[in-house]
């Protein structure tokens, strides 16, 4: 048995057993927290709108405030008489603030901005800083307090920090495949909560730090588990949740999908559905869907054949319906929504599903486009507002394109752009002439229609033209057909139709230039974000948009570079290893970003494969982290700093391989897409993880030393995760902010080569340059 080792403040530390114990905690607890990330992510999905920005927002505070807590730790409990206790104190702390998060960030969006749905980007970076703080301070802090428990900064740290990653992969890959489709989201979180705080008492127990605080912990956990496991108490915490966000009307549904979370509200006579908080069905309107449905089916003589791309809601295919179609068929990403919103219908909305000519499936769109051969006279997309990437995903060119090898020769594609025609402030300009411009790039004709209800109606094809939108011929088809409807009508077709109005639209349109919206630069989303600025009267963060989008336009990465280039000249010599972490950190979390972007766009379901694609990223670290010393002590003359060198080239070439190979994703068909973006996740987890592991390795200091390295990268994966949710996604694309992740380890390695480190051929060569 290992006698106790004593740090710099003699305090004596137990070793051997209870050491192991704390590393094999530190695993648990990494599991924890990507399964507490995947929880409280998941929630600020939902109340930020379903908003990737809010989750990346998320992700990047849970990092700076995690390295703040590793940071802030020694500092505050360096006094106490059992310094020990404050690992299983501090786990105690994360199992009750977990399950508490979960309603705190609900509750303050509801008291802080109730239901609105135009949060600017201020706001959205306020309550994902709210989401993130308790947690990640609590689990940031967790590293300091597993150092100093287990003391021996130069075998520990990377025990822990490989520890940690084995058991973030663990817990990816759980709670994306086994806990989110059996459990909500509350329940997943409460379930973390109980894995923490036994496993704080246990550790507590091995520490000797007192058998009230084990029995806290043990208290707690098993209470998180009978709520659980009770049916009775689970639906109360997950109706409570749900109550939170929604506090007005009777909550009938409330379910969680792999796309989104599902409310359904009745207040009164009217039935309201709400997909990640966001209103997509109010059962007393339909005006947008009558202009959507009549405008564009009253121009074609016989539309056979129809199909809607969307959320299958009843008004579009009920007003479709009204027209003599052969066919019409609703292709419905979401199962678990739609039949949860379907089955509550009221009767005289769900009635018209007994149509015969009705017919519904489920799946991804592109792939049963793929499959069928069958020909449309029209396509609806009703996807909603261009928002989110889920919802941006039908409207790019690459899915226009397997939409345009579906139509007949002379069929038609429709949609509807937000539009404000009294107000076509900058962004709504720039998001409609986005929707023209894509749509142009596949068909050769498309008319804009300024609609009432529906904003402005945009209808594509290979053969339409403005003839065929006459406002008296339209009108006489509608009363030839029988065709009763609330808002469309003789005067209101005129009215919408009026010469004037279209071409005032068309011009200000064609002063406008649009940008494609592609899957690899999905441009809508930037102008969405732009217009949702303007809405909420967000000035700063809208000029600084549109300075970074003029800016990055001209020379964003040889601007960045050449910032970073005089960074590295500027930094101490003493600051390299930080700075080394930093630099791998922000490349790690710009690269985990983007392709979760990627994810999104291609395979639309986020929202529960989150964990399982962190999981692989850990995984890769925790490779990173197992193989590097094994490669440093097997490299014979190559001393550490070289051997740190060779590990950030490998991080740069990954990281060029990656960003080239990723655009080529959108043709990918499935069996080759998950296994690329699969070993392009583990791939970079591996590079980040290799380069800390090495930087925790070299330093021959006491903990404080560790904890800087770990901080450092935390911080620089802050960095990364707002620098790719904010600027980097929406303005750059998912692809090329890869590219930022290949110059981040460049510049790591700018740091090690410009203070004259690599040409050291001391033994130790970083301690000893550290000390001359």
């Amino acid at each position: 048995m290992l006698e106790n080792a004593t740090d710099r403040t003699g305090v004596p530390f137990p070793r051997g057993a209870a050491a192991r114990s704390v590393a094999v905690a530190f695993g648990v607890c990494g599991a924890v927290s990507v399964t507490a990330q995947f929880s409280l992510a998941r929630i600020t999905l939902a109340t930020l709108s379903g908003n990737e920005f809010g989750a990346g927002l998320f992700l990047g505070f849970w990092l700076l405030f995690g390295g703040a807590g590793c940071v802030l730790l020694p500092a505050i409990v360096r006094a106490p008489r059992r310094p020990a206790a404050a690992f299983p104190l501090l786990l105690l702390l994360l199992g009750v603030l977990l399950p508490a998060s979960c309603y705190g960030i609900v509750l303050a969006r509801r008291l802080l901005f109730g239901l609105s749905l135009s949060l600017s980007l201020a706001s959205t970076l306020g309550l994902a800083a709210l989401a993130a703080l308790p947690v990640s301070l609590a689990v940031g802090a967790l590293f300091s307090a597993a150092v100093r428990a287990a003391p021996g900064a130069l075998p520990v740290a990377p025990v822990l920090y490989f520890a940690d990653a084995i058991g973030s992969f663990a817990g990816g890959l759980c709670a994306s495949y086994i806990l989110a489709p059996l459990l909500p989201t509350i329940a997943i979180a409460l379930l973390a909560a109980a894995v923490v705080l036994l496993t704080g008492a246990v550790v507590a127990l091995r520490l000797r730090a007192g058998v009230i605080l084990a029995g806290a912990c043990a208290a707690a956990g098993i209470a998180a588990i009978a709520i659980v496991a009770v049916p009775a108490s689970r639906n109360t915490a997950v109706d409570a949740l749900a109550r939170a966000r929604f506090p007005a009307g009777e909550i009938v549904a409330s379910v969680d999908s792999r796309y989104q979370s599902f409310t359904a509200l009745r207040q009164r006579e009217s039935l309201s559905f709400y997909q990640d908080g966001v209103l997509t069905f109010f059962s007393q309107a339909g005006e947008r869907e009558e202009e959507m449905a009549h405008l564009a089916l009253l121009s074609l003589p016989m539309p056979s054949s129809v199909l809607v791309v969307g959320n299958g809601w009843p008004f579009l295919t009920r007003e479709i319906l009204k027209h003599p179609v052969a066919s019409l068929e609703v292709i419905v990403e979401d199962e678990v929504v739609h039949r949860s919103g379907m089955g509550i219908l009221p009767a005289e909305l769900a009635s018209f599903q007994a149509d015969p000519r009705l017919r519904i499936r489920y799946g991804d769109p592109r792939q049963i486009l793929r499959d069928d051969t069958r020909k449309y006279r029209a396509v609806f997309l009703d996807g909603g507002a261009p928002e989110t990437l889920l919802s941006v995903r039908p409207y790019t060119r690459e899915f226009l394109r397997w939409l345009g090898s579906r139509l007949d020769e002379d069929g038609i594609v429709v949609l509807a752009a937000p539009s404000v025609e009294s107000r076509l402030s900058p962004a709504l300009l720039s998001l409609n002439a986005s929707f023209v411009a894509t749509l142009r790039a596949v068909f050769p004709a498309v008319v804009v229609i300024p609609g009432e209800y529906a904003g402005n109606v945009i209808i594509a094809g290979p053969g339409i033209g403005p003839s065929e939108f006459e406002p008296k011929r339209l009108a006489d088809v509608l009363e030839s057909r029988g065709i009763a409807a609330r808002w469309i009508n003789r005067h209101s077709l005129a009215t919408i139709l009026d010469p004037g109005r279209v071409k005032a639209l068309e011009g200000q349109l064609g002063r406008t230039a649009g940008a494609l919206n592609t899957l690899e630069n999905p441009a809508l989303l930037l102008f969405s974000l732009e217009y949702r600025e303007e809405l909420s009267g967000g000035r700063l963060a809208l000029a600084f948009l549109r300075g970074f989008r003029l800016w990055q336009t001209i020379a964003a990465l040889p601007a960045l570079a050449l910032a970073l280039l005089i960074a590295g000249r500027l930094l101490r010599r003493d600051t390299v290893m930080p700075g080394c972490a930093a630099a791998a950190g922000f490349s790690g979390m710009v690269t985990e970003l983007s392709l979760l972007g990627v994810f999104q766009l291609v395979s639309g379901s986020l929202y529960a494969g989150m964990a399982g694609l962190v999981g692989l990223f850990m995984a890769g670290m925790a490779g990173g982290s197992a193989t590097a010393p094994a490669l440093a002590r097997r490299a014979g003359r190559m001393n550490p700093d070289r051997m740190l060198a060779a590990g950030l080239v490998f991080g740069l070439v990954s990281a060029g391989a990656i960003a080239a190979g990723s655009p080529l994703l959108a043709g990918f068909p499935r069996g080759i897409f998950l296994p690329f973006l699969s070993t392009s996740m583990a791939l970079s987890g591996f590079s980040s993880g290799a380069c800390i592991t090495l930087l925790l390795g070299q330093r021959q200091a006491p903990c404080s030393a560790s904890v800087s390295v770990y901080a450092a990268d935390l911080l620089g994966g802050a960095v990364g995760g707002a620098c790719a949710s904010v600027l980097l996604l929406p303005v750059v694309g998912s692809s090329r902010s890869l590219w930022f992740a290949a110059l981040g380890y460049g510049f790591a390695l700018l740091l090690l080569t410009g203070k004259g480190l690599i040409r050291s051929t001391r033994a130790g060569s970083l301690t000893e340059v550290r000390r001359t």
